[in-house]
């Protein structure tokens, strides 16, 4: 599953050995460490995402829910360029790229910020 957050995108996993576990993985460890502060994070040179950290599933819902409750903003794109304008340009490349999914017979468009 792949999930992008105003902290950045992380990619989770089942962890193949322990049913209970989950593999959450990032390109950056920051992303980590905002989610998950405290945790050790495991580093990987070779593998896909460079960085990862094993948590329990409970673990890993509370902080989805925390997310969620402390959510207050109505526009994700327009919080995102306050909060961390680095990420931007990535998250609208993604985001022009599911616009294909919405209409696939129709052709695609592409957006720029919101206007504030």
């Amino acid at each position: 599953m792949w999930i992008y957050t105003e902290h950045g995108m992380i990619s989770v996993v089942a962890d193949r050995d322990t049913q209970s576990n989950l593999h959450v993985r990032a390109r950056e460890p920051i992303v980590l460490t905002e989610l998950f502060p405290g945790i050790r994070i495991i580093e990987n040179d070779l593998a896909d995402y460079q960085f990862r950290v094993i948590v329990r599933r409970e673990e890993f819902a509370k902080v989805m829910c925390r997310l969620i409750v402390a959510m207050t903003y109505h526009n994700f794109k327009n919080h995102v360029a306050l909060e961390a304008p680095y990420l931007l340009p990535t998250y609208y490349k993604v985001y022009n790229a599911t616009l294909d999914m919405e209409n696939p017979h129709e052709g695609s468009f592409v957006v720029g910020p919101d206007p504030v």
